[in-house]
């Protein structure tokens, strides 16, 4: 029997499968997104990059939680670039790219990092509701006392609503959503997202810089 959800927020979603693997996308508020955003770092190795992660998460505070581990599968968070992006988004900027994440049951982490089988999500602290008969368009429902979103491509966009105004923290956020998706998968797909991208060449930047009045300094 599924426990009653208290604490609940309720995401528009559309179902995609690609290669027989389920995921959803959606958009959620910035705020929603942080109550329940967790980034796993991989646990640092020296005392500078440890004082590091302390200053992070204390500026950061509940925002967004930050869990060192050796499981984890997230470079340090970058203070500088949540601020930077932040600057942007005060700007009338705009965040496109979708952010992507694994929603999980708290209870279920352990089984997460050992790639064990999640079988059991009946009492899983979310549910998927079907909006039409052809279940094209669904609700994610989550208890966000019980669920964590674990950000697998995204950190900085989302961590720079820390530094934002309150009022821009009802932003909407395109998100991409896989449901327990294990740690090994959320490690393959970090890499291929990050280890692949290539730096757009210098030159086409200065070229389209004139297409953008006033920013042709800062871009060189």
């Amino acid at each position: 029997m599924k426990n009653k959800i208290i604490d609940k927020i309720v995401i528009p979603v559309i179902p995609v499968i690609q290669q027989g693997n389920l995921f959803y996308l959606g958009k959620m508020k910035a705020k929603d997104l942080l109550r329940i955003a967790t980034v796993h770092v991989r646990a640092p190795e020296s005392n500078r990059d440890n004082k590091y992660l302390d200053e992070v998460m204390e500026k950061l505070d509940d925002s967004m939680k930050i869990d060192p581990s050796p499981e984890g599968i997230q470079r340090i968070t970058q203070l500088n670039r949540l601020k930077d992006i932040a600057q942007y988004i005060k700007q009338d900027g705009i965040l496109p790219s979708t952010i992507l994440i694994s929603i999980n049951s708290k209870e279920n982490r352990k089984r997460l990092i050992n790639d064990d089988d999640i079988s059991d999500a009946e009492d899983s602290g979310y549910e998927i509701i079907p909006m039409d008969c052809s279940d094209k368009i669904s609700e994610l429902h989550i208890d966000a006392q019980r669920v964590d979103a674990f950000i697998v491509d995204g950190q900085h966009r989302l961590g720079a609503f820390a530094y934002a105004h309150e009022s821009i923290k009802d932003f909407e956020l395109p998100v991409t959503i896989f449901l327990e998706m294990q740690i090994p998968l959320q490690a393959e797909l970090f890499s291929k997202i990050n280890g692949t991208q290539k730096p757009v060449n210098k030159s086409l930047l200065y070229d389209l810089s004139e297409l953008i009045p006033g920013q042709y300094n800062t871009i060189k």
